[in-house]
């Protein structure tokens, strides 16, 4: 299992839900929470939360999705395979709802 960068989650959290005015604390708290044993590689503003993409193979790609499930409420997933020189390596987008981040514009 891949080591947690909180410090990075953290920070990323923060730019993507800057115009919604999320306290440090909540933003603390929230990246705490996306433990999902698999490094996020990008967070991005949503209409309805924040969007987080990983690279995972398929066996992991179930493990992906209970983990978000569990944090809160699902949108939108998108998984696309990287193709024929990996067919097992997917990139996979999660909008997430999560408690304490208000919808925003995206």
């Amino acid at each position: 299992m891949p080591t947690r960068d909180t410090d990075g989650v953290r920070l990323a959290l923060a730019k993507a839900v800057a115009h919604r005015k999320v306290d440090a604390r909540t933003i603390g708290s929230i990246a705490k929470k996306l433990n999902y044993g698999h490094r996020i590689r990008g967070i991005d503003p949503c209409i309805y939360g924040i969007c987080l993409d990983f690279v995972v193979d398929e066996l992991e790609l179930g493990e992906i999705i209970k983990g978000a499930n569990e944090i809160g409420r699902l949108g939108e997933i998108r998984v696309f395979p990287w193709g024929i020189p990996w067919p097992d390596v997917f990139h996979v987008r999660i909008e997430q709802d999560i408690p304490g981040i208000p919808p925003g514009v995206g």
